[in-house]
This record gives structure tokens, C-alpha cells and sequence, in this order.
């Protein structure tokens, strides 16, 4: 029987291609490391005998899961269904299944790491989407021998990839004091929701850049907020009802900011004529309502996450234990100068 009389393997298209059996994943799902003359033999190679990665056939013969789970405290918040939408794209092509585990609550997290065993017997390596974990549970994840790596957060001792959260929040208010505006508002995150992790991070990247400015901290006009649409309307809410409201604000989230400009409208001012605002993370809604705001990239960041674990699943050497990513200032229409008439 010839290997068009029969299903093709990656061992077959190797073979045809002259290359080893990691090569032919590398090259097939794009990765790096792989010149494009050898990608080139592999892709022609898998074509001419029709080749599809068949999961349950490379699960057999490795005695792999070929599959990776994602632990996501909220799925249907923007940034975590984008981050995961990012890993799909990557998991997909190289025929590796999927499996969320819902993390939303401490007890959730720490059932996964004290199940770290089971965990590890299900699939070939975990991201942690914006997750917690304590110095002290990290070693228990790596001595399980599970491949894990952090997304949206830094966590000491394992993989990582995020923004630098305080320097994107302090590029947000630099945009507003180089406007002109001396009293700039911040509607962050309630306790529970931004004790730590990016929420934190933006509250003191605000409140470091207006102390580099000699502004001061004005706390009257920090406002805390469920990190929703509805928790932004009512922070602003707020601040404007104070005796001097403040000229510009800057909201933790688009979300955040999205709610704020509602409000501001429904008190029947304008943005950006009476108030400026400003976000952070280029939300789907931010470009339809004309928002400034700071843009991160939550699906590169799944696909980061992703090609790291199939990497190193592949047989490459770890890749940097933590990758910051770039964020940009997106200026549109509900930021002015204070000056303008």
C-alpha cells in the first residue's frame, strides 16, 4: 500500500520533504525557525499527499492529549474572549483541541492548583488567562510538570504575557495635562474587582504620571466601579455632581469610559466641549463612539500564549519568561485641548 492508498502522516510528509517530524508541525502552523525554503518543501510535500493533522491518531502515538486548556475568570468579557479567540487561532490549524476551566472565583483557582495532577492529565499545558496565583502556589504548578503560561498578568516563575499596565494608564493621562487639563478624574475599579492585577496597575500609573506633572492627587475625583457600562454611568454620575467636577477623566477600561460618556450626555453636556474622556484597551465599542484611548492587543496576546506552549511542546527551548507587549495612544474625538472654544 503507498501512502496515497492511505491516509498520510506527518511522518510521511517529513519523509517526502526530507525534514524531521517537529519540523513538519513547525512549518505547517507557522512558527518561527523554519526557513521559507523548508516551509516551502513541507507545505508542497502535504499537498501533494494531501495531509490533515488527525488529533486522535497523534494522541495514540504520543501519548499526548493534543489538547490545551485556558482557565478564564470571566468568558465574556472582552479582554478574555479575545484573548481566547487568539489562542483558537493558533490551537485550530495544528489540531489541538480546547478545554476552558472557569475560574471566576478563588475557589475556583485554588481547585486548580490543588489539582494540579488531574489538571496535567488532561491537557498538555494551561494558560491562565488574568488569574491570581501567590508566590507560593507557583511551585506546585511546576513541579506537576504542566506547561503554564500567564496571560494579561506577571506572575514570578512562570511564562508570561502582558502590557505594561501603570505605563499605558500614565501615557493616558500625559495625553490629557498635555491638553491642558489640571483637573483629571479617575473612575477605576471597586476593591474586590481591582485589589490587584491591571486594575491596580492603571490606578497607579494615573496617579504616578499626575505626581510627575506636580498635579497632586486630588481624591475627590477618584472614583471606584463595577468594571461594566453601567458602573462607568454611575461613577460619573458622581463626579459630576461634585462642586467643581473635574475637566477630563480617564476611565480603567473602555467600558468604563463608554458609560462615562453617556452619562456625561445625559446630563446634558457634551464630550469633548465640556469634558474629555479617555480609555484603555481599544474596545469593539471604542472606534463606533469616538473614543481616545490606549490600545492593547488581547488576541496577539492568545496567540503569543499559545505558539509559546506548542513550542516548547514541539521540543524548543522555553522562550523568554515574560513578554511585554506594546500598547499605543488612539486619539479621537472625546479628547480636546481645555483651551479650545
Amino acid at each position: 500500500m503507498t501512502t496515497r492508498d492511505r491516509i498520510a502522516t506527518a511522518a510521511d510528509v517529513a519523509t517526502l520533504a526530507g525534514v524531521s517530524v517537529a519540523t513538519v508541525s513547525r512549518a505547517l502552523r507557522g512558527l518561527p525557525n523554519v526557513t521559507e525554503a523548508t516551509r516551502g518543501r513541507v507545505l508542497l510535500a502535504a499537498s501533494e499527499l494531501r495531509y490533515r493533522p488527525h488529533p486522535h491518531a497523534s494522541r495514540l502515538a504520543s501519548g499526548k492529549t493534543r489538547t490545551i486548556g485556558i482557565a478564564l475568570p470571566m468568558l465574556g468579557q472582552w479582554y478574555f474572549s479575545k484573548v481566547l479567540a487568539g489562542v483558537d487561532l493558533v490551537l485550530s490549524p495544528a489540531g489541538y483541541d480546547l478545554l476552558i476551566f472557569g475560574a471566576s472565583t478563588p475557589e475556583d483557582r485554588r481547585r486548580l492548583v490543588g489539582d494540579a495532577d488531574a489538571v496535567r492529565s488532561r491537557v498538555d499545558g494551561l494558560i491562565l488567562a488574568g488569574m491570581q496565583v501567590p508566590p507560593e502556589e507557583v511551585p506546585q504548578w511546576v513541579s506537576s510538570g504542566l506547561r503554564v503560561v500567564s496571560v494579561g498578568q506577571e506572575i514570578k516563575g512562570l511564562r508570561s504575557i502582558s502590557i505594561d499596565d501603570a505605563g499605558a494608564a500614565a501615557l493616558a493621562v500625559r495625553h490629557l495635562v498635555n491638553l491642558g487639563h489640571l483637573r483629571i478624574g479617575l473612575i477605576g475599579a471597586r476593591a474586590q474587582e481591582g485589589a490587584h492585577g491591571p486594575p491596580a496597575e492603571r490606578r497607579r500609573g494615573y496617579a504616578v504620571e499626575l505626581r510627575r506633572q506636580r498635579l497632586g492627587l486630588q481624591r475627590e475625583l477618584q472614583v471606584e466601579a463595577e468594571l461594566t457600562v453601567d458602573g462607568g454611568r454611575e461613577a460619573m454620575d458622581h463626579l459630576l455632581s461634585l462642586p467643581a467636577p473635574p475637566t477630563a477623566v480617564f476611565a480603567i477600561t473602555d467600558e468604563l469610559a463608554v458609560g462615562a460618556i453617556d452619562s456625561v450626555r445625559r446630563h446634558g453636556f457634551d464630550v469633548p466641549r465640556h469634558i474629555s474622556v479617555i480609555g484603555l484597551d481599544d474596545h469593539d465599542l471604542a472606534a463606533g463612539v469616538g473614543l481616545t484611548t490606549v490600545r492593547q492587543h488581547p488576541v496577539r496576546h492568545g496567540q503569543l500564549a499559545a505558539n509559546m506552549l506548542l513550542a516548547e511542546l514541539d521540543g524548543e527551548p522555553a522562550s523568554d519568561q515574560h513578554v511585554r507587549d506594546e500598547t499605543q495612544l488612539v486619539v479621537r474625538s472625546t479628547t480636546r485641548p481645555l483651551a479650545d472654544p
